[in-house]
């Protein structure tokens, strides 16, 4: 709602015979300026037919949030490149985009060292001796081949059930062979599987983070725009309008 506080320039704009002539001993009643003949000398003319093509206030308020709002569409997409803080860069947030950027850094480094292997393991096929001797009781690990069923990593011949073993000098292999266990021991890991759903899990994660919290920062800062040009708009402004017949100064406020 626009009120007008105006004085009208009744003075310079009306001749002296718009004023009622005073009749002795009856009171001077002044002539309502909607009454009022035009004046007897225009003392300036002014030509706003030029006025027609200027933007109106709530364009020129749109014109002024425009200018200094930021992007919405380019705070996302930039919080999609890996990293997840570009797009809070861009808000004007460096101390923030430090959050995702570590989160990413330290995701992708672990991913990555998984995906090459860094973490894998392997199963080992190992043979194992089971002592008798009650001074000597446990259970070693002894050379592959001495388990019957494999090479021996010396000879890479299979044992001879005949051979006697330095662990059993006094029988044959034949008569202990109920002594060595062949196992498989460990645990096969590929972390190449691993390493990459690492990475994309954190990427997908500082890419959410950096988006929504870029997103948030460029709409609190747009709203915070459009409050400023508001308020500013809503300040009183000189006021001048002539219609021909009339004219009037004044300021103009906005509710």
């Amino acid at each position: 709602m626009r009120r007008i506080v105006s004085g009208v320039l009744a003075a310079a704009l009306l001749p002296g015979a718009a004023m009622a002539q005073a009749v002795p001993g009856t009171p001077v009643q002044p002539t309502p300026i909607e009454e009022a003949p035009p004046p007897a000398v225009l003392l300036a003319q002014v030509d706003d037919s030029d006025l027609a093509d200027e933007e109106t206030l709530t364009e020129l308020m749109q014109i002024e949030i425009d200018r200094d709002a930021q992007s919405m569409g380019a705070a996302i997409g930039l919080s999609l490149i890996p990293g997840g803080g570009w797009g809070l860069l861009y808000a004007g947030k460096p101390a923030q985009s430090a959050v995702p950027f570590s989160l990413a850094a330290a995701g992708f480094v672990v991913g990555a060292l998984y995906a090459v292997g860094t973490f894998d393991t392997k199963t080992t096929d190992v043979c194992r001796w089971t002592s008798k001797d009650p001074a000597n009781p446990g259970t070693d690990v002894v050379p592959l081949g001495e388990c019957g069923k494999g090479e021996d990593v010396e000879t890479l011949q299979e044992v001879d059930p005949r051979e006697t073993l330095l662990r059993d000098p006094l029988n044959i292999y034949a008569n202990t062979r109920d002594r060595y266990q062949r196992s498989t021991e460990g645990e096969a890991f590929d972390g190449k599987e691993t390493g990459l759903i690492i990475i994309g899990a954190t990427y997908a994660l500082t890419t959410l983070v950096g988006a929504i919290w870029a997103g948030t920062s460029v709409a609190a800062h747009n709203e915070r725009v459009k409050r400023d040009v508001e308020s500013t708009a809503s300040m009183p402004r000189p006021s001048i309008s002539y219609d021909g017949d009339r004219g009037s100064v004044g300021l103009t406020f906005d509710f």
